[in-house]
């Protein structure tokens, strides 16, 4: 949380497969792939799998008003911004 921001990242490998549902693309270009922007009760979320991770960011404005969260473009450039971490050799 900084400057009237608060955003959180997590990221799974963990993935649930259902024989008799496909996989859903989503609408949005999120990193060089597919993924979902939306907003509920005041918060941006980005979602998207990347590298067999799904992940979700969501940020939060401190106040409403804040212009950052007018619409998905701060959240969708945060998600831009991100850099990967090696996870090392072995793991």
């Amino acid at each position: 949380a900084a400057d009237g921001l608060t955003w959180t990242l997590h990221g799974t490998r963990l993935a649930y497969r259902y024989p008799e549902l496909s996989p859903v693309e989503g609408p949005d270009s999120i990193r060089g792939t597919r993924g979902f922007l939306g907003q509920e009760e005041g918060t941006w979320s980005a979602t998207w799998l990347e590298g067999g991770v799904a992940y979700s960011l969501d940020l939060e404005c401190a106040v409403a008003s804040d212009p950052r969260c007018a619409d998905a473009s701060t959240v969708a450039a945060l998600a831009e911004s991100l850099v990967a971490v090696s996870r090392g050799a072995g793991r």
